[in-house]
């Protein structure tokens, strides 16, 4: 799983056969079909798992919290974590949601509006505190990226240069990867709670 999330962050989806993640993976494409029956079946078992383990240890973080500026903190340190530790992983989750079919795309789908609901809760506070400390630490990530070579583009960053780049150098590129990804999270999450605003006024 690990080569293929390598493959397809680098590759892209539709450029990267059966054949490429047998051979990253020490075996013969054929291997691959006695544990997935398709290409499309490694994608979508790789997006499941991640969309479970952001959502079991979100929830657990901010069930853990004592209240909810400490709740979105939590959430928070643990979504920037593993997007630092796992950057092909969030990028082909990022990409390729659209290559998975159904009903697993249907199953992450759900993974993922539970995992919202986790930021949303404690999100929809007083708009004078919403999203202060996470504005803070954007701010703060999106300071140390470098600049862009391709803005707004998904284009993958290219290979690095000869000599390689300097590991400080590495972390802050993988940072900006973070904070896209991140940015889109919290997006979503705003755009509920602005909608929550307008229920509770109603109501």
């Amino acid at each position: 799983m690990t080569a293929a999330a390598a493959l397809f962050a680098r590759r892209g989806f539709h450029g990267v056969s059966i054949d490429d993640i047998g051979s990253a993976a020490g075996m013969s494409g054929p291997g691959i079909y006695r544990h997935f029956p398709s290409k499309e079946a490694v994608l979508s078992q790789m997006l499941l798992d991640i969309s479970e383990r952001l959502l079991a240890e979100g929830g657990r973080r901010a069930s853990a919290a004592a209240d909810a500026h400490e709740a979105l903190d939590a959430l928070l340190r643990w979504h920037v974590s593993f997007a630092l530790s796992q950057p092909d992983l969030i990028t082909v989750q990022t990409r390729e949601l659209a290559n998975v079919p159904e009903p697993a795309r249907r199953q992450i789908r759900r993974l993922q509006r539970l995992y919202v609901e986790e930021w949303v809760r404690p999100a929809c506070v007083p708009p004078s505190t919403r999203f202060s400390a996470c504005s803070t630490r954007l701010r703060t990530a999106r300071a140390s990226c470098p600049p862009r070579p391709w803005p707004n583009s998904c284009t993958p960053w290219p290979a690095p240069p000869s000599p390689r780049p300097r590991p400080e150098k590495i972390r802050g590129i993988r940072l900006c990867l973070a904070d896209d990804h991140l940015s889109s999270l919290l997006s979503r999450v705003r755009h509920i709670c602005r909608k929550a605003d307008v229920i509770m006024v109603i109501s």
